[in-house]
């Protein structure tokens, strides 16, 4: 047991609080009992009631800003993450220009690739930090494709790009701020893989055997508990955050209408 606890080092702590939002001691207690695997600490404090959602919170302090562009025939779009060390850098003039030539940029020549970009703006990601006396991390960049793209900003923080068929742009960009809002994982239930299922009704059973329920009673907690995971995490089981009476999928039927993939970035996670 003392030599477990010699390898759980204040980082590994402060990595599973990030992650968790729970307290020091209950996060150093998990790690013990699980040899200081961060996955492993979460579902055993899951279990133990310690943290409730699925969605783990990331307190993480970064800064920098999302940014979007899709091209003009609308087949292409991009999305970015810029990281600075202040929201003050992050709102100057510098910055946002820096951020918006990348994505042009991306967007004409179709790069995807971050080490790619990183190379190309070495120069002027250099004079920028010289100039704004911070670090400046290209983070991450993604593309997304399709016949009808779409995005909403939330700000500069939270950034969703939509790829879409057969649908108009005041749908795509309210489905846009939808996900901005419930943070789906996925678009159908087949697409959430078979171990996230089973591990999730695996800490359920746990949690719901401590109630001391009738197996029948138990087995319809449950199945309410995985209905909701479910709903949770996929965006097309979601109620639509403009008509709370029907759900995306529904919506999307109305409209003969597809969702093809999403990216959603937020500044920090």
């Amino acid at each position: 047991m003392l030599d477990i606890q010699k390898n759980i080092t204040i980082n590994l702590i402060k990595k599973l609080r990030e992650k968790t939002g729970a307290g020091i001691m209950a996060c150093k207690t998990a790690l013990i009992k699980t040899n200081g695997n961060i996955n492993s600490s979460i579902n055993y404090m899951r279990k133990l009631g310690k943290i409730n959602s699925y969605k783990r919170k990331n307190y993480t302090t970064s800064q920098g800003s999302i940014f979007i562009k899709i091209s003009k025939e609308n087949q292409y779009g991009i999305i970015l993450e810029i990281n600075c060390e202040s929201d003050f850098v992050a709102q100057t003039k510098e910055f946002k220009e820096f951020g918006k030539k990348i994505v042009s940029e991306a967007i004409q020549k179709n790069i995807t690739d971050i080490y790619i970009i990183k190379k190309k703006f070495n120069t002027q990601h250099t004079e920028l930090i010289n100039k704004v006396n911070e670090n400046i991390n290209i983070r991450r960049i993604n593309i997304i494709q399709g016949n009808t793209l779409g995005y909403y900003l939330h700000g500069t923080k939270i950034g969703v790009i939509i790829s879409a068929t057969n649908i108009n742009q005041q749908l795509i960009k309210q489905i846009a701020m939808h996900i901005v809002a419930n943070t789906p994982e996925y678009i159908n239930v087949t697409d959430i893989p078979k171990e996230i299922i089973e591990n999730e009704k695996k800490i359920q059973s746990e949690i719901v055997s401590k109630l001391k329920k009738p197996s029948n009673i138990s087995e319809k907690i449950i199945e309410g508990r995985m209905k909701k995971f479910v709903k949770d995490i996929t965006l097309l089981e979601q109620s639509f955050i403009f008509n709370d009476k029907k759900k995306i999928k529904e919506l999307l039927k109305e409209n003969q209408s597809k969702i093809n993939k999403f990216v959603y970035f937020k500044v920090g996670k």
